[in-house]
């Protein structure tokens, strides 16, 4: 099952900051790796950067970005979150990364 995403953060001034979402999980394998939970985005007057990927066993997510309009970049290992975005001082909007698909490995013995 998948990871949910991140608390988004709407217009602000001074300091504040958003949770990352929260690592999928998984059950009814002999090995199962659960996700891990994305980094917290923060802005603080006028500047900032998104939260970064949730890792999985496959590798670590991508980081978080800073800038002032930037789509979060998508999940590159199998199993990762994808980062947030970021948006500074224009009113508009962005998407974060899209997660990397999770992978089954499958083992037959004879």
């Amino acid at each position: 099952m998948g990871g949910r995403g991140g608390m988004g953060m709407g217009p602000t001034q001074g300091t504040s900051s958003a949770q990352g979402g929260i690592g999928g999980t998984v059950g009814g394998g002999e090995t199962n790796a659960t996700g891990g939970q994305g980094q917290t985005g923060w802005v603080n007057n006028g500047f900032g950067m998104s939260g970064g990927g949730g890792s999985s066993h496959y590798g670590g997510g991508p980081a978080g970005l800073t800038g002032q309009f930037l789509r979060g970049t998508d999940g590159p290992p199998h199993g990762t979150g994808g980062a947030g975005a970021v948006v500074i001082g224009i009113v508009s909007n962005q998407n974060g990364g899209r997660g990397a698909d999770g992978i089954i490995i499958v083992h037959i013995y004879r």
